[in-house]
Order: structure tokens, then C-alpha cells, then sequence
């Protein structure tokens, strides 16, 4: 299996790929599997500062896109090369991890040399994501030490925000169009295709996005244990953040019941399952005079990157009334992402208090347009005289228990036998 790991500066991705193969080696070691080498990460990023005296900036300031492109593709073949001759025999997997957009002065770019990305035939994609505020307050970090030699005034929210959605996109289409799609070719489906030819053949490959604040076993389950099935948790969070703020003290009390239950529900899916978790990425919690109030609690393992204590604090009002009608555009766009990369949809009270909430409802009617099995508990102290979406949508639960219940029966009888290896290869044509 080949990953390509992308995402934005402050995402870590150099860190989390690490990581990843540290916990594949440790899994494999305890099933016996130690044959050398199990898995080998390579960076472009860290390849270029060693290629330009371990000073990122300096790649950034030479005068002119052509110089930076020469060193960029210079790197990838060495990485090519280091791949297939320094080990004694080619790693089993391989990861490499890079930005697919870059941010200078003003402007995005990106070097991605997509004859050298294709010679290295990724098999799976992930792009990685987080806070927009924890990412400024990382980008900080770095000015100050001087990773990044530039005024703190280029990375707005605004600006990384953009970051974001540019770097996702770009990889999306790199999932798309890597390979030559041989639906639309017939000749790639014969065997007169020269074998020169037939790497460049493939139907498009996974894309994954998902957030670093959840766990690094979340991203070894996606990887490396497909047999695992993979769900997206959809659940009200506005209400119970309106009534938390609301000053009432008995809402208060009934919200932070409501949060407690809801982390427990959290914390048993993510341990059975592999969970999209739409709380891992949490900007839109704006309070008075536009500060930010705190995160619902979403840790329930340790996450892949840890956050900034102190970076709500940094974020001034005038930047957060900059961002937040882009935020909630792009919400619904990356909970719908999180559902179309899933298997099935899992609800949790979606009418909690007797009430239609809009995006659980969104989610839901993507996930049966997206012919996602989806699935709900719903206990009867929720009951509406009024369905709260416009048709019947999924299967109707009364307890916890028996959504869990049916899932692991949906997962042994529905899934397991569709995935014919636990990891990410290359499909035959």
C-alpha cells in the first residue's frame, strides 16, 4: 500500500505519519509480523530543508517558481530512489507525506509534479484538517521560533481557512485524476496495453479526509484494518451549546447531561468502529461580542496532534466576524464529505427535546441520497407528533444498546466479506 498523507501547514502531517508508522510497527510486532521493513514514511518538506540547509524559508524566497519546481522534483526522485535502493527490500507500505498547497506572501501555490506523484502510485489518500484557531495559534508558534520568517499578519483566519479548502481540493483532485480512469479507455481493460503503460491506468482512488484531534488508531483502522466499518456519528450539537450559554441554570445543567451522554455514546462507538467525527473540527461556538466560547469535549482517546491551550484566547473579534459566514458554508460541505468517505450513517437523538434539528436533518437526507445505510437511536421521550424529515429515513431504535447491536451485525454479516485485504491496494484491470 502507498498513502499520500497531504495538508496544511500546522496540521503536522510529518508528526501524525510518524506516528501512524510507529503504530503499525508496534500492531504488526504483537501479531508476529516482524518481517523488515513492515513501513517507511518520506517527506517532501523535510527533504527540501535538508536539501536547502534545514531552512524552509530559504526554499521560499528564492526568486522565481522554476527554481523552487527544480528542487521540489529533484527531491521526490531522490525519495523515489531511497523507496526502492536504500532499503534491503522495498518497504511492504509506504507513506508520503506532504503540502499540497503552499501559502507565501500573499499567495498559494503549489509544486506538485504529477508525473513524479504518479511514478510513486499512491494507492490511498488522506488529507488532514484541524481548528482553524489551533492552526493560526501553531503558525504563531512557529513565527516565534522561527520556523516561518514572515509577519503574523499574512495567516488571518480568513486566510488559512482558504488554506484549508485549497489544500483539500487540490488533493480531491489528485484522487480523481492521478490515474487515467480505464472506464473511460477500453484499451486499458486488454492485455495488448504495453506493461510500460499500465501503471498509468486506475480507477480513482480513496480520498479520506479527517481530522487530527482524532486518534491516531482512527487512522490505522482506515488504513490498515478495512475490515473495520467505518460510520459517520451525526448528533444535534447547537442546541445543547445554545442552552450551555443560555445563563439559565437548570438549561445548563440539563445541557452539560445531554454533552456527558452524548461523549459516552461518542466514546462507545469510536471503540467498536471507525468514527468520522463531525466534533473534530468545532469553529462555529461564537459567544458575546464575538469570543469564542469553549469546545464541547470531544476528546475520547488521545488525539493525533494535542491542541494550543491558549489559542481561543489569541483570536480577536474582528477575525472571527471575518470568517463566520465562511465557516458555516463549510460545515454542511465537510459533514457531507465525512459521510460520503463512510459506510453508514449513525444518528444519535435526532429529535433531542422534541425538536428538528437542521443539521441532523441535512445529514440524514445526504446520507439516503448518498444510499448510505443509516441508522438511529431514537428513545421514545423524543417523540414528535410531526415526522422531522420528509420521509421515513433509516432504522428507529429505542436504546443504544441495540443500534451498537445491529451495527456489529451489519459489519459481520454486510461488510466484512466486500473487503478483500485490510489495506489500501492497487485494484487489478
Amino acid at each position: 500500500m502507498n498513502v499520500l498523507i497531504t495538508g496544511q501547514h500546522g496540521v503536522k502531517h510529518e508528526d501524525v505519519a510518524d506516528a501512524l508508522v510507529k503504530q503499525v510497527n508496534e500492531i504488526y510486532g504483537k501479531r508476529g509480523l516482524v518481517g523488515e521493513p513492515i513501513i517507511a514514511h518520506e517527506s517532501i518538506e523535510r527533504a527540501i530543508k535538508v536539501r536547502v540547509g534545514d531552512d524552509l524559508p530559504v526554499f521560499f524566497r528564492l526568486p522565481t517558481d522554476f527554481e523552487r519546481q527544480k528542487i521540489w522534483d529533484d527531491v521526490s526522485n531522490v525519495i523515489k530512489l531511497r523507496f526502492e535502493k536504500t532499503h534491503p527490500r522495498p518497504p511492504v507500505h509506504k507513506i508520503i507525506s506532504l503540502h499540497a498547497i503552499y501559502y507565501w506572501e500573499g499567495r498559494f501555490f503549489s509544486l506538485i509534479n504529477w508525473e513524479l506523484l504518479l511514478s510513486l502510485s499512491p494507492t490511498v489518500i488522506v488529507t488532514l484538517i484541524d481548528d482553524i484557531y489551533d492552526i493560526y495559534g501553531r503558525i504563531k508558534q512557529d513565527q516565534k521560533n522561527g520556523v516561518i520568517g514572515i509577519p503574523g499578519g499574512e495567516y488571518s483566519l480568513p486566510v488559512i481557512l482558504s488554506w484549508r479548502e485549497r489544500e483539500i481540493l487540490q488533493t480531491f483532485t489528485i484522487s480523481k485524476h492521478l490515474y487515467l480512469d480505464p472506464e473511460y479507455y477500453s484499451d486499458a481493460k486488454t492485455s495488448n496495453l504495453p506493461a510500460g503503460l499500465r501503471h498509468v491506468f486506475h480507477p480513482p482512488i480513496k480520498h479520506f479526509v479527517i481530522s487530527v484531534k482524532q486518534s491516531i488508531q482512527t487512522l490505522y483502522d482506515i488504513l490498515f484494518n478495512r475490515k473495520k466499518l467505518p460510520v459517520y456519528a451525526s448528533f444535534p450539537i447547537s442546541a445543547p451549546r445554545r442552552k450551555l450559554k443560555s445563563g439559565v441554570l437548570e438549561d445548563k445543567k440539563t445541557a452539560e447531561k445531554i454533552i456527558e451522554d452524548l461523549h459516552n455514546w461518542r466514546s462507545m462507538l469510536h471503540s467498536k468502529f471507525a468514527v468520522f467525527d463531525p466534533i473534530g473540527i468545532d469553529e462555529l461556538r461564537f459567544g458575546e461580542d464575538y469570543r469564542l466560547i469553549p469546545r464541547i469535549n470531544f476528546s475520547v482517546s488521545s488525539p493525533m496532534v494535542s491542541p494550543i491551550d491558549d489559542a481561543d484566547s489569541k483570536i480577536r473579534p474582528e477575525e472571527l466576524k471575518a470568517v463566520k459566514e465562511q465557516i458555516n458554508y463549510q460545515i454542511k460541505e465537510r459533514d457531507f464529505q465525512l459521510i460520503s468517505q463512510s459506510q453508514c450513517t449513525v444518528m444519535w437523538r435526532p429529535l433531542l427535546w422534541n425538536e428538528a434539528h437542521d443539521g441532523v436533518q441535512q445529514e440524514a437526507t445526504y446520507a439516503k441520497a448518498a444510499h448510505k445505510m443509516i441508522f438511529s437511536y431514537h428513545p421514545s421521550l423524543d417523540n414528535m407528533s410531526q415526522k422531522p424529515f420528509p420521509y421515513e429515513i433509516g432504522s428507529f431504535m429505542r436504546s443504544e444498546k441495540d443500534v451498537v447491536e445491529q451495527l456489529e451485525r451489519y459489519q459481520k454479516n454486510n461488510w466484512v466479506d466486500k473487503i478483500n485485504s485490510d489495506t489500501w491496494e492497487r485494484e487489478q484491470i
